[in-house]
């Protein structure tokens, strides 16, 4: 380990990235699939002996030949004939010859081919094996060629003679030596003739076995020693993301990718034998966790054994015509799957190689304007351990990593054209800022992306027309002639990043980094360059992605928690594009350390992309609920559970939440992907309001249902809450098993005559310490929604933990006079028809699903179950009380008797 550290504190790791005109970076990798030591023995052995075996029985049969020809010499007893048999023999051993002159030179054009993959795939022992087989062959080749031509010439010389002798014997002898003659060459003919067909026979059934034989096994011998030492180290692309930890790679065939990793063949790879799986926007995969030694490319001398997760199954992740078959994860391991204790694989370089704990990347990206999507260039730098001086201009300006799970920086401001969003500068960073390579645009929050475009919207004036609506939304192109490319048209975004001592610096950023080109417009009236807005909308943070980071050099100093941005020495596309700089320093009109969005989850363990996933569609059952088992009031929450944290003084702020669900749930007979939380004990489905992305379908003032409001709610305990100092609000969504148990239980309590019941997933929503605005912070309630899919049935769950105020006094605008305002629990369909209400809050004529009979107090800690019957798109709901022990409550009926530590008392009510 010291020689180690010796030798690579100063090295730097250059490798090159490819690029494409979808802003998409690639690296090379070369995987080791097989020992190379015992496979290329193997062959090598293999080789000669055959080559021997063969050399060997060639010239077995040549000898057997030869003496052939000397035993016809002897019995043949006129020259003539001699001559004729032996120009008809020399003939034929010069086609025999060059027949195996084209056999070897087939050879020889096989190992060729072998020789020129090991070249490229940079395995040397196989180079000089193939060198040596090239030259062995080759030696063949010349001296088969040279004995077809020799004994070609022998042909021509002994049928030469075959004329003069004949026309010579004619003349001179008599009539005697002419029978005689004859006689003996009727002999000698017949002799020749049993000479000539038992070396036929042998020939055929000996000679072409072998030959033959030999034949096809240097054939398959051949392509097995080509595909080996082809897959003996070949390369894999796979994308550079610094948004993720995960290394992982195709493990299986795919369709969509031409060449994948080979575990069973390969000697070196040790399976976990742990499943793995990462969902992102638009895809997923998953895989078996395992270890194999990997090599970059351009880092030969650099190869060490690291995790990564074999691809086995996969869903949009590998696109049609994609040029990658895995993704290298570049950050933290706290946000490595399935947990922080896969190490990522630059931690395994930097702890194998001592190499510095930084990298640098220059993304200089594609060099044309009008290139088609798939046109993969060489557009970037990845520098491990150290920074390039070539790459970049001085100075380096750095910002602090927020927290070291993503790569997180702060914000303090963003400007257009030099003018302030003048949003608050936690809008900027909801709930955090990263710089992620993986990808591709600039995605901002989207009250701050709202803004944003506002903005544009104004500045940009194009003299032909206006960009489409659609543009703004990513989902239309600007196309423009050739002569007209609308960089002039559009103005300068400044992103203000802090570095400190409420400082900051300025990346402006022109209009052709969020102008992204993607090629001519083929099936436009307006032929010429075509751009999509590469700006968009996230509810998972800011992303400072590819686009924004081809204009900087950018150092993740990870050893001093800081990232360096420069400017970079990447050439413009063209005239009309101005380069992106970098300003400051500046001191910060903002206190920087009030811009931190704080969350209070320790590490936030999932990605940043969240997958869409399908839910499968099953029948629903239940299993008889085990009396002696124990029912929680609230499903686990917080800190300790992983829980996602938001304080309700930063929903001041931030009026709503935004959470994209890993699994649709379907209420009132749709389908909802996306959920609002808010402060006021209710959850909004689907879109947000058109013209405030922030804001969604409720008030701060409870409301009676049903409401014509075009976005579904889900309301537990809808409140006017205090914000200014107390409670808080966590969220997470769950498929462990222990918990979906728990839920499942209650739900069946409902529903004991069914069997089999599955629970596969569940969004829990836990609103904590909630206290009224007008009265003390010590009096506070605690409240969940949970929704859960189970089997072809969707629920919705309010659980009460302890509910100590249940109204508040809110002033009258028309009296003067306080009036008392109680709260409201229910859903409500958004069509003004479909609605329900708890009974004892406010009263409304609209809900008839809820029989009245059901009347029970406010400050009983409980549950209430919303049944989605989906198939018939009818809501029904039942109640479950779940209190301390208590005298029996006579109007409500005992099923069950349950004594545990917790609970005394479980009464369903059907």
């Amino acid at each position: 380990m010291v020689t180690k550290l010796l030798i690579y504190p100063f090295i730097a790791i250059r490798l090159h990235l490819s690029f494409c005109n979808n802003h998409i970076l690639f690296l090379s990798i070369h995987m080791v699939l097989i020992s190379e030591k015992k496979i290329s023995f193997f062959f090598l052995l293999l080789s000669f002996f055959f080559f021997f075996l063969f050399s060997f029985f060639f010239l077995s049969f040549f000898f057997f030949f030869l003496f052939f020809f000397l035993f016809s010499f002897f019995f043949l007893s006129f020259f003539f004939l001699f001559l004729s048999f032996s120009f008809f023999f020399f003939l034929f051993l010069s086609f025999f010859f060059l027949f195996l002159s084209f056999f070897f030179f087939f050879f020889l054009f096989l190992f060729f081919l072998s020789f020129f993959l090991s070249f490229l795939s940079f395995s040397f022992f196989f180079l000089f094996f193939s060198f040596f087989l090239f030259f062995f062959l080759f030696l063949f080749l010349f001296s088969f060629f040279f004995l077809s031509f020799f004994f070609l010439f022998l042909f021509f010389f002994f049928l030469f003679l075959f004329f003069f002798f004949s026309f010579s014997f004619f003349l001179s002898f008599s009539f005697f030596f002419l029978s005689f003659f004859f006689f003996f060459f009727l002999f000698s003919f017949f002799f020749f003739l049993f000479s000539f067909f038992f070396s036929f026979f042998l020939f055929f059934f000996f000679f072409l076995f072998f030959l033959s034989f030999s034949f096809f096994f240097f054939f398959f011998l051949s392509f097995f020693f080509l595909h080996y030492s082809f897959l003996m180290y070949f390369r894999l692309n796979v994308l550079v993301d610094t948004g993720s930890s995960n290394f992982a790679i195709a493990a299986a065939p795919n369709n969509l990718i031409t060449v994948y990793f080979h575990r069973k063949l390969s000697s070196t790879y040790e399976s976990q034998d742990i499943t793995v799986e990462v969902p992102y926007t638009q895809g997923k995969w998953k895989g078996i966790l395992g270890s194999d030694m990997v090599t970059l490319n351009g880092a030969s001398n650099i190869t060490v054994r690291a995790n990564l997760a074999c691809i086995t199954e996969s869903s949009n992740f590998f696109i049609n015509g994609s040029n990658w078959q895995g993704i290298l994860g570049l950050a933290y391991a706290d946000i490595a799957r399935p947990d922080s204790s896969v190490q990522p694989y630059f931690d395994t370089v930097v702890q194998d190689t001592g190499i510095p704990n930084m990298f640098s990347m220059q993304l200089c990206g594609t060099n044309s304007l009008s290139a088609p999507e798939d046109n993969f260039e060489t557009g970037g730098t990845l520098v491990l351990g150290n920074i390039d001086e070539t790459m970049y201009q001085e100075p380096i300006y750095y910002t602090p990593i927020q927290r070291t799970s993503y790569y997180e920086v702060l914000i303090t401001d963003i400007q257009i054209n030099g003018t302030s969003l003048g949003l608050d500068c936690k809008e900027y960073n909801f709930d955090k800022t990263i710089v992620d390579s993986g990808t591709t645009n600039l995605r901002l929050p989207y009250t701050v992306f709202q803004a944003v475009v506002d903005k544009l919207k104004q500045a940009v004036w194009v003299v032909n027309q206006r960009p489409p609506n659609m543009f703004w939304k990513g989902e239309d192109m600007l196309c423009r002639k050739n002569s007209d490319v609308p960089f002039n048209s559009f103005p300068t975004i400044t992103i203000a990043m802090a570095t400190g001592n409420n400082s900051e610096f300025h990346l402006v950023i022109p209009p052709h980094q969020y102008l992204r080109a993607v090629g001519d417009a083929s099936t436009s009236t307006n032929n010429g360059d075509c751009f999509k807005f590469a700006i968009a909308g996230s509810d998972s943070g800011t992303v400072i992605g590819a686009v924004i980071m081809e204009g900087y050099y950018i150092i993740f100093d990870r050893a001093n928690k800081s990232i360096g941005f420069a400017e970079t020495t990447c050439q413009v596309q063209n005239s009309q594009t101005i380069k992106s700089k970098i300003q400051g320093p500046f001191v910060s009109k903002v206190n920087t350390s009030t811009c931190l969005f704080k969350t209070m989850e320790p590490n936030d363990t999932s990605l940043l992309n969240v997958a869409y996933i399908l839910a499968g569609i099953c029948g629903l059952c239940a299993i008889p609920l085990i009396a002696d088992q124990e029912l929680e009031l609230l499903t686990p929450y917080g800190q300790a559970e992983k829980d996602k944290g938001i304080q309700i003084q930063e929903m001041s702020i931030v009026n709503t939440f935004t959470v994209h669900l890993d699994v649709p749930f379907k209420f009132t007979g749709r389908i909802y992907d996306t959920i609002n939380l808010t402060k006021n004990g209710v959850i909004t489905l689907g879109g947000v309001h058109p013209e405030d992305p922030q804001k969604a379908s409720w008030e701060n003032i409870p409301q009676a249902l049903p409401l014509t409001t075009a976005y579904p709610l889900i309301a537990a305990y809808w409140t006017n809450p205090q914000i200014t100092e107390h409670g808080d609000l966590w969220f997470q969504q769950t498929m462990d098993k222990k918990k979906l148990e728990g839920i499942k239980r209650k739900v069946q309590c409902l529903y004991p005559q069914n069997k089999d019941l599955v629970a596969k997933w569940a969004f829990i929503a836990t609103w904590e310490n909630i206290t009224s605005s007008t009265d003390l912070l010590t009096v506070t309630n605690t409240f969940q929604i949970v929704l859960v899919n189970i089997e072809d049935y969707s629920y919705v769950l309010f659980q009460y933990g302890n509910l100590t105020w249940t109204s508040w006094k809110m002033p009258d605008n028309k009296t003067d006079e306080n009036k008392i305002q109680s709260a409201v629990a229910g859903y409500n369909g958004g069509d003004g028809t479909l609605c329900s209400q708890r009974p004892g809050s406010n009263a409304s004529v609209g809900c008839p699903l809820v029989p009245s009979s059901r009347n029970y107090t406010w400050s009983s800690a409980g549950l209430v179950l919303l049944e989605m019957e989906t198939q018939a798109e009818v809501v029904i709901m039942r109640t479950l009380i779940l209190r301390p022990q208590t005298p029996k409550d006579e109007n409500l009926e005992a099923q069950n008797q349950v004594k545990t530590s917790s609970f005394c008392q479980r009464k369903c009510h059907l």
